[in-house]
């Protein structure tokens, strides 16, 4: 029968690589119930907000979670988490929401559900990103340098028990469009992604052949792939059905959707 209401700030707060400033949050205890709403804070020059509750369910705890990105350096967040070279430079938003029950903390991540979804408007990627996904044979006399305006980026993971799959993935940019499908497995901590580029929206050089992403996360291998069952893989990859209503909206507003 233990009651707590708190409101809490913070100017900046660091947990390992990661720093928050100007925190604000809301945290209560009351029976049955744990929570944390109302919580603000910015990152990487952009704003975030969390919320998350707990709760018993059928001799376990169920927590529920949910998290709003708006607006952040994406190479700054990748530095940040320790991703490497996103290769990207832009601001994106970030909307996610996750589900977990068990009696420990390992547990409930093996019985969760994870679905998140990366947007961009704006930006810019390496020309040669591109010139390498569309397979382009003009690299071998030659690669452009700079780089190319980002129109719009979308980028969903939905994760069920550590592992399911990457899709939509969509990258629309001056050069070119990228869409890809795929699965990443954070249990074994690998990927399984097919890329192409859309041969409409590239130069007359490129390929535009099927790219074969696999292997460890850290260190995957690629490969070109000629197969017809790839394409229909990737046209099928913007379901977005079995999202949130909220996650299905956010998706749905983004111009790489509605262009396709």
């Amino acid at each position: 029968d233990t009651l707590l209401d708190a409101r809490l700030g913070a100017a900046v707060m660091r947990y390992g690589a990661v720093t928050i400033s100007d925190l604000t949050t809301h945290f209560a205890i009351i029976p049955g119930k744990l929570s944390l709403d109302d919580t603000a804070f910015g990152i990487v020059g952009g704003k975030g907000t969390f919320s998350v509750e707990a709760e018993p369910a059928a001799n376990a705890t169920r927590a529920t979670g949910t998290l709003a990105l708006i607006g952040t350096d994406i190479a700054a967040l990748g530095r940040m988490l320790s991703l490497g070279s996103t290769r990207l430079s832009g601001r994106t938003d970030l909307h996610a929401s996750a589900e977990a029950t068990g009696t420990t903390i390992q547990g409930a991540m093996q019985a969760s559900r994870v679905d998140g979804m990366l947007a961009m408007q704006g930006g810019a990627i390496p020309r040669e990103t591109i010139q390498m996904a569309s397979v382009d044979i003009g690299r071998l006399v030659g690669t452009k340098a700079g780089v190319v305006r980002v129109s719009c980026l979308l980028a969903g993971v939905h994760l069920r028990d550590l592992t399911g799959p990457l899709a939509p993935l969509r990258l629309t940019t001056s050069d070119g469009t990228i869409t890809g499908a795929g699965r990443i497995d954070l249990r074994r901590n690998t990927i399984d992604v097919f890329i192409r580029t859309e041969p409409t929206s590239t130069a007359f050089s490129a390929l535009d052949v099927p790219i074969h992403i696999s292997g460890a996360i850290a260190n995957p291998s690629v490969s070109p792939v000629l197969s017809a069952s790839v394409r229909d893989r990737l046209r099928a990859a913007d379901d977005l059905s079995d999202l949130p209503d909220d996650l299905r909206q956010f998706a749905r507003g983004n111009p790489c959707l509605r262009e396709k």
